[in-house]
């Protein structure tokens, strides 16, 4: 693990959130703490709606102590603009997707357009009004992640950038290992930082 440069991500339920929340914040408390040792950054995913208070709940008490460690949101969510907003003021580390999750309408937004509709608005608040005026959010605890393989969302995002006080070393785009490979090219050769994700299971326990 220490020769390896990357991160980890990390979904509750398999740290066992679907047993017990109190299961799964000590799990990822002894993650979180071995991975500060090899000094790996930590993403927890965020899964469907039912899960996404106690996601929040454990990240919160895991950013008082632990800086290195951020949680996704997903724009098919309603709520996700607020909960962006506190985590903001709280100086959180957040990566933006748009979700996978079959929800109720009343939860989520139902159509690509309105999912698309709310990344643009997450994105436009990183870029350019409350992360800058965020006393906690300067150029060394900045930090946030888009996960999209949508071009539009990854061309609206270098637009903000450009006309942003945002520096390069504060975001990334982030992209499936196999997918886009054309358009991570073109994104390095302008010289935007790039995680690529390879997704693997481990087996905790006998």
């Amino acid at each position: 693990m220490s020769q390896i440069e990357g991160c980890i991500s990390v979904k509750p339920s398999q740290l066992g959130l679907s047993v017990s929340y109190e299961l799964c914040l000590k799990n990822l408390r002894a993650l979180t703490k071995r991975a500060i040792e090899f000094g790996r950054f930590i993403w927890i995913d965020m899964e469907s709606s039912k899960y996404t208070d106690d996601t929040l709940m454990m990240y919160l008490e895991l950013i008082g102590r632990h800086r290195d460690i951020g949680v996704v949101l997903q724009s098919a969510l309603r709520r996700s603009a607020s909960d962006l907003l506190h985590l903001i003021e709280v100086g959180g580390k957040v990566r933006l997707v748009k979700g996978a999750y079959h929800e109720n309408e009343q939860i989520a937004f139902a159509s690509h357009d309105e999912v698309n509709a709310n990344y643009i608005k997450l994105l436009d608040i990183l870029f350019n009004r409350n992360y800058i005026n965020n006393k906690q959010a300067d150029n060394n605890t900045l930090k946030f992640a888009v996960a999209t393989h949508d071009s539009n969302l990854i061309e609206h995002t270098i637009g903000l950038w450009k006309t942003s006080k945002i520096g390069i070393k504060n975001f990334e785009f982030e992209f499936l290992k196999g997918i886009r490979d054309e358009l991570k090219r073109d994104l390095e050769l302008q010289s935007i930082y790039l995680m690529v994700m390879n997704g693997f299971r481990i087996q905790l326990g006998g």
